[in-house]
């Protein structure tokens, strides 16, 4: 799979979100598509793990949902996919893995703060001597 010429918009999109809202995104990209082929009204009644040939899924029907998912996301394909990756849930969990990782969250830059001039300075310190060298 490669991404197509377009804009890479919703991949851009998607590899933006955090870890796990990325993961229902795509599986819910996956789904509303899923069942758009399938001429469903309610995706959320399909079963993510359920195997496309179980739901009714021919190649005619996995070539539609493969050119649904291109347009749709921008990534290229290949017809198989549907063979290759069996369910909606494995489907969705190999276009994460198309999109790229997470970004990752750095933690904010400390804040230094200059010293006021008229702060006392304090200057602690002990040294001492001890017979023979010590």
């Amino acid at each position: 799979a490669q991404a197509s010429g377009g804009d890479g918009g919703w991949a851009q999109l998607t590899a933006a979100l955090p870890a796990d809202e990325r993961a229902d995104a795509v599986l819910t990209l996956v789904r509303d598509t899923v069942a758009g082929v399938l001429g469903h009204a309610d995706a959320t009644a399909l079963d993510p793990r359920r195997a496309f040939n179980e739901t009714g899924f021919d190649s005619l029907a996995g070539v539609e949902l493969r050119n649904r998912l291109n347009t749709a996301t921008g990534i290229r394909l290949p017809a198989t996919v549907v063979f290759d990756h069996p369910s909606p849930q494995a489907l969705a969990e190999h276009l994460l893995t198309l999109v790229g990782p997470a970004p990752e969250v750095s933690a904010p830059a400390p804040v230094v703060r200059a010293a006021d001039r008229d702060e006392p300075i304090a200057i602690v310190g002990m040294a001492c001597r001890y017979p023979g060298g010590v």
